[in-house]
C-alpha cells in the first residue's frame, strides 16, 4: 500500500493517473539525478540509459515517490518483475505501471 505524502505541484491522486502528468513526474525524477537533455527522456527511453547503477536507482526511486507525492512505490518490485526483459524497463513501461496502481487509477466518471 502507498502511503501518502502531501502532493507536489498540485497533482491529486485523481490528476496522477494521468499517463502525462505521471510521464512528466518521471522526467522530473530522472532529471533531478541525471544531467541529460529532457528532450531526450521519452516513453520509449530504456531506464538502463538514464539509471546507471543501483544507486542511481535507489535515488530515482526516493525521488519519484517525492514527485508522485507518495511513499513506497514498490519500485523494485516492478524492476524485478521484468528482470528476464530488460528491454521492457521503459519510461512508458514505467508510467502505464504507475498508473495501474490503485493509488493512481483516475476514478471512473460518474454516470
Amino acid at each position: 500500500m502507498l502511503a501518502e505524502r502531501p502532493r507536489r505541484s498540485g497533482m491529486s491522486a485523481r490528476t496522477q493517473g494521468n499517463p502525462e502528468q505521471l510521464l512528466e513526474a518521471v522526467r522530473r525524477a530522472i532529471l533531478a539525478i541525471v544531467a541529460t537533455d529532457p528532450g531526450l527522456i521519452d516513453a520509449g527511453t530504456p531506464l538502463s540509459k538514464l539509471l546507471a547503477d543501483s544507486l542511481s536507482a535507489v535515488a530515482f526511486a526516493a525521488r519519484l515517490e517525492s514527485e508522485l507525492g507518495v511513499g513506497e512505490v514498490p519500485f523494485e518490485l516492478w524492476v524485478q518483475e521484468h528482470a528476464e526483459s530488460t528491454d521492457r524497463l521503459t519510461v512508458g513501461a514505467l508510467v502505464d505501471w504507475l498508473a495501474g496502481l490503485p493509488a493512481f487509477r483516475e476514478a471512473p466518471s460518474p454516470g
